[in-house]
Order: C-alpha cells, then structure tokens, then sequence
C-alpha cells in the first residue's frame, strides 16, 4: 500500500468545473473528474491505474462517467435539490425533469466534458502521486521535506493533502455563494446541513465497520493507512447506495402522492 495515495475525490471537482464557462456541461466535468476513481467504489480497493491513463478516460471514464450523468439527471437530482434550502433547490432544479441528457445531439458536448473532467484529475494526480508522471520531469517533486520519525514525507505528498484541501475549501466558498445569493433563511440552511451531515455521518459509520469487520490487524503506520484508505473507499461505496436507495424511494413516495391526488 505504500506510495498510493488516494486524494479526496470530491476535490477533483475544484479542478473541472471552472471549464464550465467555455461551453462544458458543469454536472458532466465533475462526474467526469470523479470517474477515474469509480473503479476504486465498485472493487472496494485502490486499485485504479488502468482507469488513471489515457486508454483509460476513454474505455473507461467517458462511458462510466456518461452512466453516472444519465443516473444523476434521471434518478438523483430532483430527489438530491429536495433537501436543499427550497429557494436553492427550486433555482438548480432543471425545468423539465425528464432532461434527455444523452440525446444524441447533446453527446458530442456531454463526452467532450467528462473527458475532460477526468483528464484533469489525471494532471492533477500526476504531480500529487507518489507514482505521477510529472515526477519524472520534476525530480525535486520526489525530495523529502519531512520526517515522521517512522517515515520519509516526500513534497509530493505534501502537495497531495495541501492540494486536496484547497479543493475543498474553493468547493465550500462557491457553496457559501449559492447559499448567500439564494436568499436561503437560516433555520432552511441549517435543516439542509443536518441532513447531509448525517447522510455523510452514515455512509463514514459503515464504511468504518466493513473495515473493522475485515478483521485486519494494525500493527503500525503502514497498516493504519492501509485502513484508512480503505474505510474511505468504502464510505464512497456505502455512500453512493444510500444516494441511490433514498432517490427510489423519494419518486416512490412521490408516485403514490400524485395518485392519491387523483
């Protein structure tokens, strides 16, 4: 497990959705900067480098990233802005509902953007692995700037967790911004927050106890990191069903109001 490292994906969006402004779709960039690290939620491992190339955004990425897109529109979203402060979530909400988001005149577009995306993960993994490419052309990248006393701290890593909070904390702002422009009450923001919260709280819980239950000892650094990683792997995975299991269930719900309407 030594020298993988696994930045936060939901920093990579920080890196995609700035294209948006040049004629990408903006949920097509950031699923596409996820989508190199899909394979690690469905084998429940950090095992990725094959979707982490070139051949990979292509035989991978784009048609997995295109698969997540059309299930985030057709399944996701209407249920996901319900539990946004109502003023936001109406202002995010798509007009039509049944967005025919892979019709065939959209695709180019819609490829084109999870490409992309999943692109600028790979440039940005490049410099914050410990295996990128860019630590071939920059070799000071590989020079140890710290010392833990149990280990060598390289400046890429440094760059890796630095990085990744820095894509967090831009993702939070624009967040703060949607929230201050929508004219969102607090009482709605914080009903919003806890819910989220405690979905997050839920899916880390689980992914906690499927390492636990695993049953590998830890004796040492190396081993703690190898279940950290894979406790985060797994929160992704336990994450991605409860999104999923609440979206059924929310147009379920909503299916039999309609006809208890009627």
């Amino acid at each position: 497990m030594r020298g993988i490292k696994l930045p936060f994906t939901a920093s990579h969006a920080a890196a995609a959705a700035p294209f948006a402004r040049f004629g990408f779709n903006l949920s097509a960039l950031v699923i596409g900067s996820f989508s190199p690290d899909f394979i690690y939620f469905i084998l429940l491992a950090p095992l990725g480098h094959s979707t982490h190339t070139i051949q990979g955004v292509f035989l991978f990425c784009v048609p997995a990233g295109l698969g997540v897109l059309w299930v985030y529109h057709s399944l996701l979203k209407a249920p996901l802005t319900a539990l946004l402060p109502d003023p936001l979530g109406k202002a995010l909400l798509d007009p039509n509902p049944q967005l025919r988001v892979l019709s065939i005149r959209r695709l180019p577009v819609l490829a084109a953007s999870v490409a992309l995306g999943a692109f600028t993960h790979l440039l940005w993994d490049g410099f914050t692995h410990e295996s990128g490419w860019a630590l071939t052309l920059l070799p000071f990248l590989k020079v140890n700037v710290m010392d833990l006393g149990f280990e060598q701290v390289p400046f890429t890593r440094v760059l890796h967790h630095a990085s990744s909070l820095i894509g967090l904390a831009w993702i939070a702002l624009k967040a703060k911004d949607c929230l201050n422009g929508c004219g969102c009450g607090k009482r709605e923001i914080l009903r919003s927050a806890t819910t989220f919260f405690a979905i997050l709280s839920g899916a880390a819980v689980l992914g906690i106890l499927y390492v636990w239950i695993q049953g590998q000892p830890i004796t040492g650094f190396d081993e703690l990191r190898r279940s950290t990683i894979q406790a985060l792997i797994a929160s992704g995975t336990f994450l991605s069903a409860i999104l999923a299991g609440y979206g059924i269930l929310w147009r379920i719900m909503k299916a039999r109001a309609e006809v208890e309407k009627v």
